[in-house]
């Protein structure tokens, strides 16, 4: 175990606190802290008597041989810079975690009607590393981040049962992190990291350590690699935790895992992230070099992730063998990648790729969204079964595989800010991911691969059952009488129904029309009938979805069954430019909406038959100008006979002077002169029998200067 012992010292003023400190600190297991406590002693024995510094506590917790294993703290804002043996702006100044002791916020504290009142939004505790309190609170850091602590909250050494619960962790810079853990196995509950910037992670980085947390958020974290955390040779565990918009310029925007570390993550969600540097990768989650240890996710949702290159919401790479991912019942949708076509989805390299139970379903790599879109493997092996892959192809051969609309109550739509041509700033609109009545979902899992309840998130005891909920805490294995299963039972298990696709479970039952609701506008009446929620469709030709109307495409229609499609022209059907020359042909739809230029092959020949023009070649559909056929010192171009002709005195003669003004060197004028004799020799060679004579002006001229060399050329 590594602490920062804070010795009680004797000081003018103060040494009635500090021995009231100590005798609070060896008398109780639990002290307070609090910002406005009024005091007028400060010894951490009640709310009103609290500390005023989270440090000064923390010292006391040390001092006190084990007694205490508590510290409570009141709504306010605690800085490590601040208490006795601080010192103010230092940046390498962190809140140093002690072994079995918890650190609990959220409370309303001192002059409260209740001051043991608890709430996490009302009675925010921040932990912050705004030493000089200049921040501006927006995600992107700024020149004030210079004098930020490095690190605000370091777990060296210590075990599960000590105890972050209801604490913000925001501020910090440099190259740290909003929490640095180190060969520690710290439990968090609660707490949320905000705005740490970092270099080899922003919100949280484990080194050697293996954390439990539950019901945590990371949002509006920054670093170089892992945004939101990173772990190397490390094995989280992580329940109900979310990564919200976190950034990393290379790997990771919501998470990088490394060096054989093994995450496990349930109930998990990641919206918004981004790997998004000029070459970045895995814009939800990163995993590399692990050979022996693989992350495992369930019941995890991956939604509008970002990464400049690939894998927009995973991305794998040199991790094969027992390494890799597995994911069961997860939900990717709408993840991109700006450029290339594959790895929108999920891009693995080199690694291994489990995938069973999960919808893959949206995501798209430039404008791409086939198959290699959703999920790309290359050089490793990928297991992929029983889930719903758009654009079905390579996988199609793999058990209970399905390309079909997943049918959400609302699939959530991407909102073009008027750039249809750059669709990288499209912004998300995130939808409801539960599934509607007649889904292909329902009941096509495979029941084998859904994981134990190793963490008994249903409290009932039984650590072997497969997990019995969903990501939404609602009951697994519900079957739909109305659905065919398509899925298969585990015979360990005959009774369960047969697992739901994605992280919801249909639920199948409903009390009222208002359970029924959805945001599709081809369903007129959404109905509670007999606890099962039906859908009447609009009428065919109702306008719903896309309402661009172009040459080559009407606006989107109802088809009468309830589904919206798009309206577009044949193929071949006439659009935009009508050109019709040499060098292109009329532009035409291509039959799925879009207007496609004709253009003839580049050096395609377009004469115009007038030979000073030289020969003109088409360009991307257009023709441009040949390089005059008409060169050498005299050289003009006859119009009325189509002829080179040499005119003038200077005819044929190229010019030398070392003296020559320029600012060019082309031997056709005396001050453009070339500068050196070897030169002017080598471009009348070129030139062939248009150079008749070379007029040299006075100087001295070296015979070996640039001889032989190509450089020579360059005049």
């Amino acid at each position: 175990m590594s602490v920062r012992f804070q010795p009680l010292r004797l000081m003018p003023g103060r040494a009635g606190v500090v021995l009231l400190m100590a005798a609070a600190a060896y008398g109780q297991p639990v002290l307070y802290v609090d910002d406005d406590a009024s005091g007028p002693v400060h010894d951490g024995s009640s709310w009103c008597q609290a500390y005023v510094y989270l440090q000064d506590a923390l010292a006391a917790a040390v001092s006190s041989g084990g007694t205490v294993n508590e510290i409570r703290i009141a709504q306010g804002v605690y800085k490590p810079d601040q208490g006795a043996d601080q010192t103010a702006g230092d940046r390498e100044a962190s809140f140093e975690l002690i072994d079995g002791v918890a650190l609990r916020g959220g409370y309303a504290g001192c002059g409260a009607v209740d001051p043991d009142e608890r709430n996490l939004e009302d009675y925010e505790t921040m932990l912050s590393g705004d030493l000089l309190g200049d921040d501006e609170m927006i995600p992107g850091g700024g020149p004030w981040a210079e004098d930020n602590a490095s690190r605000v909250v370091v777990a060296v050494g210590v075990g599960e049962t000590t105890v972050i619960d209801g604490l913000t962790i925001t501020a910090s810079a440099s190259y740290g992190a909003g929490m640095w853990c180190e060969d520690a196995d710290p439990t968090l509950v609660d707490c949320t990291f905000h705005l740490n910037l970092g270099g080899p992670a922003g919100g949280m980085y484990n080194l050697n350590s293996n954390p439990t947390l539950t019901d945590c958020t990371f949002n509006w974290n920054q670093a170089f690699e892992g945004g939101g955390m990173t772990n190397i040779y490390s094995s989280p565990t992580l329940i109900g935790c979310a990564f919200r918009e976190n950034w990393a310029s290379s790997y990771g925007g919501g998470m990088r895992n490394f060096d054989e570390s093994s995450p496990i993550l349930v109930n998990c969600t990641f919206i918004g992230n981004e790997a998004g540097g000029t070459t970045a990768y895995g814009g939800g989650m990163c995993n590399e070099y692990s050979y022996s240890n693989r992350a495992s996710l369930v019941n995890c949702q991956f939604i509008n992730n970002r990464a400049t290159s690939t894998g927009g919401a995973i991305y794998n790479h040199d991790s094969a063998g027992d390494g890799g991912a597995t994911l069961s019942n997860c939900l990717l949708v709408a993840n991109s990648t700006q450029v290339g076509s594959i790895g929108g989805g999920i891009y693995s390299l080199y690694s291994t790729l489990t995938l069973t139970n999960s919808i893959v379903w949206g995501n798209r790599s430039g404008e791409v969204t086939d198959e290699f879109a959703q999920i790309y493997s290359g050089g490793g092996s990928a297991d992929v079964s029983y889930s719903l892959i758009q654009g079905l192809d390579t996988f199609s051969t793999e058990p209970g595989n399905i390309d079909d609309d997943p049918r959400f109550v609302d699939p959530g739509q991407w909102d073009d800010p008027g750039t249809p041509d750059d669709p990288w700033d499209d912004v998300w609109i995130v939808g409801d991911y539960r599934l509607r009545p007649g889904s292909p979902c329902i009941d096509a899992g495979d029941n084998q691969a859904v994981p134990a309840d190793v963490l008994d998130l249903d409290g009932d005891g039984d650590t072997t059952e497969p997990l019995p909920l969903d990501g939404g805490g609602q009951p697994r294995f519900l079957d739909d009488p109305w659905t065919p299963d398509t899925g298969q039972v585990d015979p360990s298990f005959p009774d369960l129904g047969v697992v739901d696709l994605g992280m919801y479970e249909y639920q199948g039952t409903c009390t009222s029309d208002a359970d029924c609701a959805d945001s599709e506008v081809c369903t007129a009446e959404d109905l509670c009938v007999d606890g099962v929620c039906t859908y009447l469709p609009a009428a065919a030709g109702t306008p719903c979805g896309d309402s661009t109307d172009d040459d080559c495409t009407n606006p989107d229609t109802c088809d009468g069954a309830g589904a919206c499609g798009p309206n577009h022209e044949p193929a071949g059907t006439a659009c935009g430019d009508p050109t019709d020359d040499e060098c292109t042909d009329p532009d035409t739809c291509d039959g799925a909406g879009g207007c496609v230029g004709n253009h003839a092959p580049d050096e395609t020949l377009c004469p115009n038959e007038y030979f000073c023009d030289g020969v003109e070649l088409c360009f991307a559909g257009l023709c441009e100008p040949g390089d005059p056929p008409c060169y050498g010192p005299g050289q003009v171009c006859d119009e009325d006979h189509d002829e080179c002709v040499c005119e003038g005195d200077d005819c044929g003669v190229l010019f030398v002077d070392d003296s020559a003004t320029g600012p060019t060197h082309d031997g056709l004028s005396w001050c453009t002169a070339f500068v050196d004799l070897q030169k002017a020799l080598r471009a009348a060679d070129d030139y062939g029998p248009l150079v008749t004579e070379i007029h040299v002006a006075e100087g001295v001229y070296d015979p070996a200067w640039c001889a032989g060399l190509p450089s020579c050329r360059s005049y």
